[in-house]
């Protein structure tokens, strides 16, 4: 089934909220922490340093030979007033960048820390939950520091979050053409839509949680069946990284298809990080522009009218970065990206299931807009102190939750 797609239907504008202990507001000599980009995931000791400034909870590991440190982190520019949280690995010694390419006991570990987080936010009655990740994990070059996707590539980070209350979209605001591309109004949308539901069908059908799915030209949702929830899904770690394979394996031909990319040269450049910086040349060829094929011998490999559909829509936006154009071109995102999120909804202009969003153009986009939402996240704009505490207050009391199950599973072990 096709979905009429009406662009915005909300619209988020959150400010900065710092992590502070429970209770408390700015210090006197608080400073602004840096924001990580993707250059700045290349150095893994440093990165993780600068995210566990953030660290709201670990896990503990069975055994001292597991080197993986599975953490609850607080967000800086969250999508929610409420409560928005990280679960990633923040281990210095482990590239774990997409859930393909994340060893099975390890993402199993990620998913339990993600559903204890949704347990405790859905006992405090929210009206929707969200968990979600995007995807680029190849997509490093200039306009990638400053554009939407996966914020740090080489760490997978599912995003938690949740919505009380949103603000209806004024239709009679103007939305600036990056922002109504990655809402809907684009020729790529539709085609991709059916180009990722065509790639996991079988997945999905065989798993029995989902229903038949709505396509549309900001993302494919696949409603979840009746009684399912989204603990359902993300204790099955196996189906989301059976899923995020066959999408990778996807978007990898179509960026063979479109270019020169190595996919497979990049990671091997990339997993380097787990125990030394790059070189200098290291860098250059993750940055490098991709050299674009002609439309015509691009046509000529495509599989079927959807493959075409989309080559044809993102060819000149390839050609564009090839050339160099500026940003207010419209530019290719190298090597494609993505959007997954599940989602359980008690609002009305918001269903529940899982959808799936292609972002393969530079500029804004991720999770948030495959829910019709109009996010903009500012750069300096700072949390009044109230705002802080009631936040921050809102994490701690997640992380004591955490701390319960644990305790509970620890006393459990002793009986």
């Amino acid at each position: 089934m096709e979905e009429k797609n009406n662009l915005a239907s909300f619209e988020i504008c959150c400010p900065l909220y710092p992590l502070f202990e429970r209770g408390c507001g700015y210090p006197r000599d608080f400073k602004l922490p840096p924001r990580m980009r993707p250059n700045d995931s290349l150095d893994l000791k440093e990165l993780t340093k600068v995210l566990k400034n953030s660290l709201l909870y670990a896990e503990e590991n069975e055994n001292k030979d597991q080197k993986e440190e599975i953490s609850v982190v607080s967000v800086l520019s969250p999508y929610s007033h409420d409560i928005h949280v990280m679960v990633m690995d923040l281990s210095p010694e482990l590239y774990l960048p997409s859930p393909e390419l994340i060893d099975d006991r390890i993402f199993e570990k990620i998913c339990k820390t993600v559903n204890k987080c949704i347990d405790h936010m859905r006992s405090k009655n929210y009206k929707c939950i969200c968990a979600g990740y995007n995807w680029s994990p190849y997509s490093f070059g200039k306009e990638e520091e400053i554009t939407g996707g996966q914020s740090i590539p080489t760490k997978f980070h599912f995003s938690l979050w949740t919505w009380d209350d949103l603000k209806k979209f004024d239709e009679t605001k103007e939305i600036k053409p990056k922002f109504r591309r990655v809402l809907g109004d684009n020729e790529y949308g539709l085609p991709f839509a059916r180009f990722f539901y065509d790639k996991i069908e079988d997945i999905i059908i065989s798993s029995n949680l989902f229903d038949e799915p709505v396509f549309s030209s900001s993302c494919v949702f696949i409603p979840f069946k009746a009684g399912v929830i989204i603990n359902d899904v993300i204790s099955n770690g196996k189906l989301i990284k059976k899923i995020a394979d066959a999408i990778a394996q996807n978007l990898k031909r179509l960026t063979e298809i479109l270019s020169d990319s190595n996919i497979d040269e990049m990671y091997k450049i990339l997993k380097n990080i787990e125990k030394r910086l790059l070189t200098e040349d290291e860098i250059a060829k993750l940055k490098k522009t991709p050299k674009i094929k002609p439309l015509n011998d691009c046509l000529k490999l495509c599989k079927n009218e959807n493959e075409k559909d989309i080559i044809k829509a993102l060819h000149q936006s390839a050609i564009n970065r090839e050339q160099e154009k500026t940003t207010d071109d419209v530019i290719w995102k190298k090597n494609f990206s993505y959007s997954l999120s599940f989602c359980e909804s008690k609002m009305p202009d918001i269903k529940t299931g899982m959808r799936i969003f292609s972002l393969p153009i530079c500029g804004p986009g991720g999770v948030v807009e495959s829910y019709k939402c109009l996010l903009t996240r500012p750069e300096s704009n700072m949390a009044t102190n109230e705002e802080v505490i009631y936040h921050n207050n809102l994490l701690w009391d997640l992380v004591d939750y955490l701390k319960a199950c644990k305790k509970s599973i620890n006393l459990n072990n002793i009986k």
